[in-house]
């Protein structure tokens, strides 16, 4: 007759078990519940923290995923105390062989000697009649003994046979027990679970409740630290990056800006209050001129530099950054260009090939600097521009602008091969 099986526990069950008794310790004795391997971990548990449920949910989910292994352990355990098995001793404190087993242990012992004896003897014997004769009673005796110990044996073999099959009775209640003891625990891990769903949306509502201002200081501490956060003179010159790089993305031309500088520059201080206020305002006016939601778009950039790569790199580059510079890092080298134009230097009267060599090479230097190629200098309103002849007037002079568009359509390439 055969029945269900109770599987035999692992090695790595015992850890699975021994893990969640670790934990079930911890938690006991108000720990957190760390593994041994974790570090910087809180000492003491608080279960009203959400990140404290959330590292408890996920070592129970992570236990739970092998909670096979809990059954094996507890119902393996469970056959082998259960006293209609007779594998355990039940009047012992501690774990011991049943007596039953220790009687089986000693029989096998005694029929080894009992064989000994027999072989030792017949390895001994000779011809002599009387000492054959003085040696048969012994003879005589060990085989009853041996008898004796059979029949023994046989009993204990039909005896184990009908303790098997009430063991493998009893493995299967205790397997139905324990899976009617888990229950309650799945329940109470499927509680676990929405408490922490809910928790996190409250964690998530309380967040978005601060104001945006103050939801960046914890980021600006932790990237760049209280002294570089504080730091006006550094927060000054991230902004004024930042908000180039919008207007830049906006369609702004370097030329603007550099108008705008100078415009900016020329005009009395204002009043940082009044002035922030303004930006908010014609950021937002801005913003609903180009179809963006500011406040979709900054929740969008904090969850970014949130992110620990993110961090990282924006540490590197504040550690690589030029001290006593308003840029945020080294100013790339640029490009060798031609020459700024020379001086014509005459003695004496000018005569018209002098004039010819100097206006040739007034030629060169603005069709180099239509193409970009260097410097110029607007000679009406003296204005200088280091990356060379802009696209239109910077004053909105018409007349300027139209010399602008003229010089730059003679100094193409096109032009120079003869296409219109």
């Amino acid at each position: 007759m055969t029945g269900m099986k109770m599987a035999l526990a692992s090695d790595e069950d015992m850890e699975v078990a021994y893990e969640l008794c670790g934990l079930l310790d911890n938690l006991s004795r108000g720990y957190y519940p760390a593994k041994e391997e974790d570090a910087d971990t809180p000492t003491f548990f608080d279960e009203d923290d959400t990140e404290h449920l959330q590292a408890l949910h996920k070592r129970i989910e992570k236990i739970a995923e092998s909670s096979g292994a809990v059954h094996r352990v507890v119902g393996g355990f469970s056959c082998m105390r259960n006293p209609a098995n007779e594998l355990i001793d039940p009047t012992q404190d501690v774990v011991e062989f049943h007596p039953s087993i220790i009687a089986g242990r000693e029989a096998v012992e005694k029929l080894a000697q009992i064989r000994a004896t027999i072989a030792a003897y017949y390895e001994k014997q000779d011809d002599d009649t009387g000492r054959r004769a003085a040696t048969q009673s012994t003879e005589v005796q060990l085989v009853n003994d041996l008898l004796v110990l059979l029949n023994n044996m046989d009993g204990l073999a039909v005896s184990a046979g009908a303790d098997a099959h009430r063991a493998i009775e009893r493995a299967q209640l205790a397997e139905s027990r324990l899976e009617s003891a888990t229950q309650p625990l799945d329940e109470q891990m499927a509680r676990l679970n929405q408490r922490v769903i809910e928790l996190n949306a409250e964690n998530e509502a309380l967040r978005k409740a601060l104001p945006f201002q103050a939801r960046v200081r914890p980021w600006m501490l932790e990237c760049f630290g209280a002294e570089i956060a504080a730091d006006r003179m550094e927060r000054n010159h991230r902004f004024y990056e930042e908000a180039g790089e919008a207007v830049q993305a906006n369609g702004m031309t370097r030329e603007e800006a550099h108008a705008l500088v100078d415009y900016t520059w020329d005009r009395p201080v204002g009043e940082l209050h009044q002035e922030v206020g303004g930006v908010m305002v014609t950021l937002a006016a801005l913003c609903l001129a180009s179809g963006v939601d500011m406040h979709a778009a900054g929740e969008t950039e904090l969850a970014r530099i949130n992110v620990p790569e993110t961090v990282v790199k924006i540490r590197a580059k504040q550690a690589a950054k030029p001290k006593h510079s308003p840029l945020p890092e080294a100013a790339a080298q640029p490009d060798e260009r031609a020459p700024l134009p020379g001086v014509v230097v005459v003695s004496g009267s000018v005569d018209e090939s002098t004039i010819a060599q100097m206006d040739a090479v007034t030629d060169d230097w603005t069709a180099r600097a239509a193409r970009g190629e260097c410097g110029w200098i607007c000679a009406d309103c003296g204005q200088s521009f280091p990356d060379g002849m802009p696209d239109k007037c910077m004053h909105g002079n018409q007349r300027c602008t139209d010399i602008i568009t003229r010089d730059k359509r003679a100094a193409s390439p096109q032009s120079a091969k003869g296409n219109p």
